[in-house]
């Protein structure tokens, strides 16, 4: 319960810039891909469940995986934002 707390407080402080969040992000590209959760999981070389905590704020990519989501979007013709200096 700390934990989520501290994400919490961090997170709302991340969104002051005005950008968004990470996972928000990554659930916004899939869709636009038109790609399932277990699909995308597929193109990038992770399980599907991974891509449910990244969606649901649970866990984040790391920054190999940043990578990958940044060339996939460079593929599909997706703009990002979050993840644009991996």
């Amino acid at each position: 319960l700390y934990k989520r707390y501290i994400n919490d407080i961090i997170s709302a402080y991340l969104r002051q810039d005005g950008q968004q969040e990470p996972f928000s992000e990554i659930k916004i590209v899939r869709q636009k891909a038109f790609l399932t959760q277990t699909q995308f999981a597929e193109q990038l070389h992770v399980s599907f469940i991974t891509v449910n905590r990244w969606e649901t704020g649970t866990a984040r990519p790391n920054l190999l995986t940043m990578k990958e989501l940044k060339e996939f979007c460079a593929r599909q013709q997706i703009k990002y934002y979050s993840f644009g200096n991996a």
